[in-house]
C-alpha cells in the first residue's frame, strides 16, 4: 500500500496537533517531493523523528527542517528495523532450539458404580419372629 500525500498531511496534523495544513507546509511538501525527490513516507518519518525522538515542534518555518534531519532520520529507522529483525530472529531461534515438550495425558479412570442396597428388601430378624 502506497503512502500518499493525504496520508502525509494526516500524519503532520496528528504529530503536531494541527487542524489544517498551512499553505506554507503545502508548498514545502510539493518542493520536497519535486526538487529533493523525497517520498511522502520519508517526509512523514523525518517529521515523526523530529517530533517524537528529538522532542521538537514546528515553528514559523513549517517543515523546512526535513532536509536537515533526513539522513539522521533514515539512520534511526534503519537501526530500528535492524533491531526488530534481530529480535524476531532471536525469538525464532529460541523456538527452534527449545526442546520439544511431549505431554503425556493419563486416561481418566472410570469410577466404579456404587451398588445401592434397597433396605426395604432386608428382612428384619425381629419381624420374622412375629414379635
Amino acid at each position: 500500500m502506497a503512502f500518499t500525500r493525504l496520508d502525509l498531511e494526516s500524519k503532520i496534523k496528528e504529530f503536531f496537533d494541527l487542524e489544517t495544513i498551512s499553505p506554507l507546509i503545502n508548498n514545502q511538501i510539493t518542493k520536497l517531493v519535486r526538487e529533493r525527490k523525497y517520498g511522502y513516507r520519508d517526509i512523514a518519518r523525518a517529521l515523526y523523528f523530529w517530533r517524537f525522538e528529538k522532542g521538537q515542534t514546528l515553528d514559523s518555518r513549517g517543515i523546512a527542517i526535513v532536509p536537515y534531519i533526513m539522513e539522521e532520520s533514515n539512520k534511526f529507522f534503519q537501526e530500528k528495523a535492524r533491531r526488530e529483525k534481530e529480535q524476531l530472529e532471536a525469538i525464532e531461534k529460541k523456538q527452534q532450539e527449545a526442546p520439544h515438550t511431549i505431554l503425556c495425558i493419563k486416561p481418566k479412570r472410570r469410577k466404579k458404580e456404587s451398588k445401592f442396597i434397597d433396605i426395604s428388601l432386608i428382612k428384619d430378624s425381629d419381624s420374622e419372629d412375629g414379635r
